[in-house]
């Protein structure tokens, strides 16, 4: 169950623009909240995306770690 969580979450940050949550999602929604004149949601939006790369890598790990006590600890 925690590995089809992890699978779904770096799923969903590495789809297009039309998935919501995903980083091309927020780069776009950022993209029109600083059109329409909302800089400051623009700059929470970008930040938001910018720091998504950093979730993937701890994702990753977990992943990674996840598997290991899997492998290890649950194997009959």
């Amino acid at each position: 169950a925690v590995l089809a969580r992890i699978d779904k979450l770096t799923t969903r940050i590495n789809a297009d623009a039309s998935t919501k949550g995903s980083t091309a999602w927020l780069r776009a929604k950022a993209n029109e909240a600083r059109a329409a004149g909302y800089s400051a949601l623009a700059d929470l939006l970008t930040a938001r995306a910018d720091s998504r790369p950093g979730r993937l890598d701890e994702l990753t790990k977990l992943k990674s770690d996840v598997q290991h006590v899997q492998a290890t600890d649950c194997a009959a």
